[in-house]
């Protein structure tokens, strides 16, 4: 089996996987693409991290911003979310004992508001809480959501 076809079999994308071995995205692609031989021990490395690799157990350990954002997406339909804004720590890197933090910008009632962080806590493994934009209407928090927070939509 190729590093190509493992990955699609774990279902990540080569940002992700790139991600979960720890190689930057182009060094990644260039190991997918055979710029480096098979034989060498950071296909070795990258071909048995994604073998390990389990969505379930990897939860439990720290999610990085790709996968957050894949999981977001795969969940705002569900409850008519064209975007939303995480923030905190998982704005900027992998968190492994925060909550993940959002702010959510478009109306939504609160039980799907309820039932999207419970989908999104599913699917990660980790808390999440929300905070409706509507809410703060300050412009000093608007400013800051813009300022610090990763918009993430489908």
């Amino acid at each position: 089996m190729t590093l190509k076809a493992l990955r699609k079999k774990k279902g990540l994308t080569q940002e992700e996987a790139a991600e979960l071995t720890g190689l930057s995205r182009r060094g990644y692609q260039n190991l997918e693409q055979g710029k480096y031989k098979k034989v060498s021990q950071t296909y070795h490395y990258a071909f048995t991290r994604l073998e390990e690799y389990d969505r379930r157990r990897e939860s439990k350990k720290a999610l990085g911003k790709a996968m957050l954002q894949k999981t977001l997406r795969e969940a705002m339909p569900h409850y008519d979310l064209s975007f939303v804004y995480v923030i905190g720590d998982y704005a900027s890197s992998p968190a492994p004992n925060s909550k993940i933090s959002l702010f959510i910008a478009e109306p939504i009632s609160r039980l799907d508001l309820l039932a999207f962080l419970q989908e999104v806590e599913s699917l990660t493994g980790k808390e999440a809480e929300a905070e409706l934009l509507k809410d703060h209407l300050d412009e000093k928090t608007l400013k800051e959501v813009l300022r610090r927070g990763v918009r993430v939509a489908v």
